[in-house]
């Protein structure tokens, strides 16, 4: 455990947050497991396994999100990433889209626990007309966009990706698929975005192979 500690703390400051330790982030996690009795919320056994597959994958996304950052993270079950982003980057606003009103009920006790006042949870689905009508936002006002578990990137692009404005980013973790099949998706059906970068991450106990994706707009 002390390892995983050491490796939660230096994502944190790889993303250049005021955040020294990660003790909440292990309170989370218990309250995580807590909850999952009642309400399904993970399929992941075990303290060490949430801070290893969810926690330190939303601080991998968390370093490429600017303070002062506007961030949409949709579909976002129990509130990963967005939940460690908030807490690990406190001048960023992240507002939550899940249309399960139980998640979205722990997201919020979880904003309690960490003392979040820059997170807000709506129980509402994410469909290309719920972004229209701007009902978690203006449309273009976000600068960052994530989902982690919501489908490939050509997808979420194709669903919310009206909600960054012309220079946001789209963050995603994918696995193996995403050179397999998800490049030639995007390209295929999501031409007006084009891919930045792709970091492949190290090893984890969960996942072996994965890579942290970010997505803009193509230029016109």
């Amino acid at each position: 455990m002390d390892a995983l500690n050491r490796r939660v703390a230096e994502r944190l400051a790889a993303a250049g947050s005021p955040r020294t330790g990660p003790g909440p982030l292990a309170d989370l996690a218990r309250e995580l497991l807590k909850w999952n009795r009642t309400v399904r919320l993970t399929a992941l056994p075990d303290e060490e396994a949430i801070l290893e597959a969810l926690v330190l994958d939303a601080l991998d996304i968390a370093q490429e999100i600017p303070a002062g950052s506007t961030v949409a993270d949709v579909g976002s079950g129990a509130g990963f990433p967005g939940l460690v982003i908030a807490w690990a980057i406190p001048s960023v606003r992240v507002i939550s889209i899940e249309a399960r009103q139980k998640k979205v009920t722990f997201q919020e006790h979880a904003a309690r626990l960490l003392g979040l006042d820059n997170y807000r949870a709506f129980a509402i689905r994410i469909t290309p007309q719920s972004v229209k009508e701007g009902l978690f936002g203006k449309p273009g006002s976000f600068s960052r966009l994530t989902a982690q578990a919501l489908g490939t990137p050509a997808f979420v692009l194709n669903l919310a990706g009206e909600l960054l404005g012309p220079d946001g980013r789209a963050l995603f973790i994918r696995g193996p698929a995403f050179e397999a099949s998800e490049r030639a998706e995007l390209a295929a059906s999501a031409p007006e975005w084009k891919i930045e970068s792709v970091v492949r991450l190290e090893p984890r106990r969960h996942r072996e192979n994965a890579v942290r994706v970010v997505c803009r707009r193509a230029a016109r």
